[in-house]
């Protein structure tokens, strides 16, 4: 009986005395995950602060051209047919770019400029009659892209803001520049001009043949915030 009251007594005692320290953890892991908290907090306030956001708006894109390149086709089917020039080489009008055919038919150009080659010089010989093989971009060639923007909108555009452009059935952009707004409504929208500061080029750097009239997506970008102002 007296054995049995003892442990009566004790056990409780040491269930306080257990459920006191759970309830009380250590002073180090206090510590250890304040600072771990801390840290973290901070690495997430700095990145937050670096990484930025841009506030974009889009618009449809027509492209235009301020002078048109030369397209060289292919003329006639012949095994002679050889080009003259160098891929990205300046060449200047009345040169000439290749010949083909037995009686040295040859292909000149129309103005002064820098061949692009469509297709290597290799395969050039074994193209279809009709196919570009190489053009001439013009020494004045200056494409812009013109958006027409809407009234709510156009009150966010300023010149000078940086965009970018991608043309229909293309997977890469091309960065632009706004450098004229036309603040006259026409048709319920302002125009707004693009340019092109490093040229219409593809992700490899090649220029682009651009026809006139062809359409893009222009994104303008008015705002470049941090993330930390977009969570809030």
């Amino acid at each position: 009986m007296a054995e049995e009251k003892e442990n009566e007594i004790t056990l409780p005692l040491r269930s306080t005395e257990i459920q006191e320290l759970i309830g009380r953890p250590p002073h180090w892991l206090v510590r250890s995950g304040t600072g771990a908290f801390f840290l973290l907090s901070l690495l997430l306030f700095t990145v937050s602060w670096i990484v930025r956001y841009p506030e974009t708006i889009e618009y449809p894109l027509k492209l235009n051209l301020a002078a048109s390149p030369q397209v060289i086709t292919m003329p006639a089917s012949d095994s002679t047919f050889k080009v003259l020039v160098q891929d990205g080489e300046k060449v200047t009008k009345g040169q000439i770019l290749a010949w083909t055919g037995n009686e040295k038919h040859q292909l000149t150009a129309s103005i002064d400029g820098n061949a692009s080659f469509a297709v290597p010089s290799e395969n050039m010989v074994s193209s279809a009659v009709g196919t570009p093989l190489l053009y001439i971009m013009p020494a004045t060639y200056n494409p812009f892209g013109i958006m027409h923007i809407s009234p709510d909108d156009i009150i966010k555009i300023r010149k000078g803001q940086q965009a970018l452009v991608k043309i229909a059935g293309e997977n890469f952009t091309i960065p632009a520049r706004v450098v004229l707004i036309n603040n006259v409504l026409t048709d319920s929208s302002y125009q707004v001009w693009l340019s092109f500061p490093s040229g219409l080029k593809d992700d490899a750097g090649k220029p682009l043949l651009i026809r006139e009239g062809m359409t893009a997506t222009g994104r303008i970008i008015i705002a470049n915030k941090r993330l930390l102002e977009k969570m809030f």
